[in-house]
């Protein structure tokens, strides 16, 4: 009933803040099942409340030390409150744990990854992502319109961007784009993660060069990463830069009108 009452509450913020109150006593009156609390947890974060969701967590991964997402959950919670002793000695403990008895799995891998990046804890989060990509394709999973696999490129793009690496971040996005069907609607997705990376990019004359250097070397380019290393440019309003950029992409990919605005606008 508590659960039910809740949930008509929890719509909005000041609602939702009485929802939750009602969980509490009903949790401290030992109502809630495991769903409930976990439904309490996910309300807490929401609501940024992390301090409240480690007595309800700590349990729970206690009782299922097999749950990744608990773990998770009760990283990004130490994480957010300043416990950085607590969230150190649990990714410990979760790295022990998880390579026994079989559960180094690129799934538990990639959440556990996850897990690491959004407590920025970016250098063990591209160790872990790159682990669980060689896992999964190791398994024979590297076809188009792989969620799976495109989600893991795109999470560890992120983290090698955290860190400042450009060429390594670029590399992943690329690869999470490859990883879409050119017709699939969630390639967007991915092609946007491109755009941010370059445009977080501290680097990116040097990164140029680079791009410059490899093309060279092996005759090839890439129209995508052009278009967006020239999009990039433009919006620094470095327009010479993106006007060199974007006539590559134009002689690799004619027909994209979106390039031939951005050379017109530049």
């Amino acid at each position: 009933r508590a659960v039910n009452v809740a949930n008509y509450l929890s719509d909005g913020l000041d609602r939702g803040a009485r929802a939750i109150e009602i969980l509490f006593v009903a949790h401290q009156a030992g109502l809630l099942n495991e769903s409930a609390q976990v439904q309490l947890v996910g309300w807490l974060h929401e609501k940024k409340r992390w301090a409240e969701s480690i007595p309800l967590l700590e349990p729970l991964v206690s009782q299922r030390p097999d749950n990744i997402h608990y773990r998770t959950q009760l990283m990004l919670a130490f994480h957010q409150s300043k416990r950085p002793e607590q969230l150190t000695e649990l990714v410990k403990q979760t790295d022990a744990h998880f390579h026994q008895a079989g559960r180094w799995t690129d799934w538990n891998i990639g959440q556990f990854a996850g897990g690491c990046l959004r407590c920025k804890l970016h250098e063990r989060a591209v160790g872990y992502f790159n682990e669980a990509i060689a896992l999964y394709q190791r398994a024979g999973n590297s076809g188009f319109n792989d969620s799976t696999l495109s989600n893991y490129y795109s999470q560890l793009a992120d983290a090698q961007s955290a860190l400042g690496h450009t060429k390594e971040a670029v590399d992943a996005a690329s690869a999470a784009i490859v990883s879409w069907d050119s017709h699939n609607q969630h390639r967007q997705h991915v092609l946007d993660k491109l755009k941010q990376v370059l445009s977080a990019a501290k680097d990116l004359d040097q990164y140029v060069e680079h791009l410059n250097a490899e093309a060279t070397k092996t005759g090839q380019d890439s129209p995508i990463l052009r278009k967006a290393v020239g999009q990039t440019y433009q919006a620094r309003k470095e327009h010479a830069k993106a006007i060199a950029q974007l006539q590559l992409a134009a002689e690799l990919q004619p027909n994209d009108h979106e390039i031939h605005q951005a050379l017109i606008a530049c």
